[in-house]
């Protein structure tokens, strides 16, 4: 797995969104493919040194858009072929 993002904490949009548009940057960038793992929940996190909270607030919403899947107590993978946010 390949970071996909950097966070600017001196930008104003939530640290979450940021976190969305860096994903579906990277898919549609051909970083991500479908079907590939994402980090982890707890990785994600500290890998990149964000709260558990917005790493979670992210993948809902890639999960309620259904860009990504998850199984459970496993990993987050991306579902769907164009991610669209």
């Amino acid at each position: 797995m390949i970071p996909v993002y950097a966070i600017n904490t001196a930008n104003k949009t939530p640290k979450f969104l940021q976190v969305v548009d860096a994903i579906t940057d990277a898919f549609q960038c051909s970083k991500l493919k479908k079907g590939q793992k994402l980090y982890s929940i707890n990785g994600r996190s500290d890998e990149f040194f964000l709260s558990r909270d917005t790493v979670e607030k992210t993948y809902t919403i890639l999960c309620n858009q259904g860009s990504i899947t998850s199984v459970i107590g496993k990993v987050y993978y991306i579902k769907q072929s164009n991610l669209n946010v």
